[in-house]
């Protein structure tokens, strides 16, 4: 993934994967009869991804 455009791209479609199954995984993460560490587990999950995409970038900037 050293070509920014494809980083874009796969940017791009992530957030269209997360904008139609938004509905379903509020409902997840909401739900009265789930535990209480679902939303712990979404921000996690969201922290990560954020943490390597980052490693990437300043990897390739130096």
């Amino acid at each position: 993934m050293n070509n920014p455009v494809v980083t874009h791209r796969l940017l791009i479609l992530l957030l269209l994967v997360l904008t139609s199954f938004s509905p379903a995984l509020f409902s997840w993460v909401l739900s009265e009869q789930g535990t209480w560490y679902r939303p712990f587990i979404v921000w996690s999950f969201v922290i990560l991804i954020a943490y390597l995409l980052q490693r990437e970038r300043i990897r390739r900037d130096f």
